[in-house]
């Protein structure tokens, strides 16, 4: 894969299929580089409108997310003709590998990944790809920041609301499948309280976690 045009050092951090991430150097701060590449099966105008709207969503999320008092990398560069969003590095361990190696540490852990989707959707923030691998505990300050934003976007609906913790409980159930009660009990503890419409953003929720658990079963039952 072509590195982007960049005037300094790149290492590869990871591959995705819409965009690459590299370790760089930022007017000498460490950060992160995101990279949306160009599909080539696509057309090339629609392609290069959508990573340019793309590009300026998650910038723009990401800022409308620390103002909401959810700490996140923030956006230190940014590109959007040739698909480029530099963020400070976060130095730490993702939450994924905290609960495995802190088991009587997971409600604090649940409690304050709670606190801050709650933020996210007072703020009407949908992140769209909730995992504890998504979640980082600072090196230096212990803080928990919320990671990647590529998937995020704008809504007001309940569904898409639960949708989003739905999609935490999955990621949970299958990285953490001993953990699974205790996470998300802590988490639905502290995600609510506060939260705006909350009736019927749990309403859903209920609904689209029992449609799963009953998809499971029927599987199950089916030898699948």
């Amino acid at each position: 894969m072509e590195k982007p045009k960049w005037p300094f050092e790149l290492e590869p951090l990871s591959w995705g299929a819409e965009s690459n991430l590299y370790l760089t150097d930022y007017l000498g701060i460490k950060a992160v580089l995101k990279h949306r590449f160009p599909k080539k099966y696509m057309d090339p105008r629609l392609t290069r409108r959508l990573i340019k709207t793309r590009t300026i969503r998650e910038a723009s999320l990401l800022i409308e997310a620390r103002m909401a008092g959810v700490h996140v990398p923030l956006p230190l560069y940014i590109d959007s003709e040739n698909g480029i969003l530099v963020v400070k590095y976060i130095e730490g361990r993702l939450l994924r590998d905290v609960i495995d190696e802190e088991p009587d540490n997971v409600g604090v852990l649940a409690c304050t990944m709670g606190e801050i989707v709650k933020r996210l959707h007072n703020t009407d923030i949908i992140h769209g790809d909730l995992t504890t691998s998504n979640f980082i505990r600072s090196k230096y300050q212990g803080r928990i920041y919320l990671l990647d934003f590529g998937l995020a976007f704008k809504s007001r609906r309940p569904e898409d609301k639960a949708t989003d913790i739905r999609v935490l409980e999955r990621a949970v159930v299958s990285t953490h499948p001993m953990l699974r009660e205790s996470i998300m009990e802590k988490f639905i503890e502290c995600y609510t309280d506060g939260l705006r419409d909350l009736d019927n953003i749990m309403a859903r929720y209920r609904k689209l976690s029992l449609m799963g658990r009953y998809v499971a079963e029927r599987r199950k039952s089916l030898g699948a």
